[in-house]
């Protein structure tokens, strides 16, 4: 499962499904509602509109392997 920061992300640790959680930049949030189980992974962008940030294909990917 890949999700920005929403319900899913909660929904997927509760299944304990593989995950790649995308996060903004934002004080504490990445840290209070980090998925915490071992294939999870979470990526954290720089505040602002997360479909600017052109890297982020790129490091989903490479998070891919680590989750399954």
């Amino acid at each position: 499962i890949i999700s920005p920061d929403t319900s899913v992300v909660h929904m997927a640790a509760a299944w304990n499904k593989p995950l790649i959680a995308v996060y903004k930049d934002v004080l504490l949030n990445n840290r209070l509602w980090a998925p915490g189980y071992d294939n999870a992974r979470q990526i954290i962008v720089k505040c602002g509109k997360v479909h600017q940030h052109r890297e982020l294909v790129d490091r989903i990917i490479a998070a891919l392997p680590e989750t399954l």
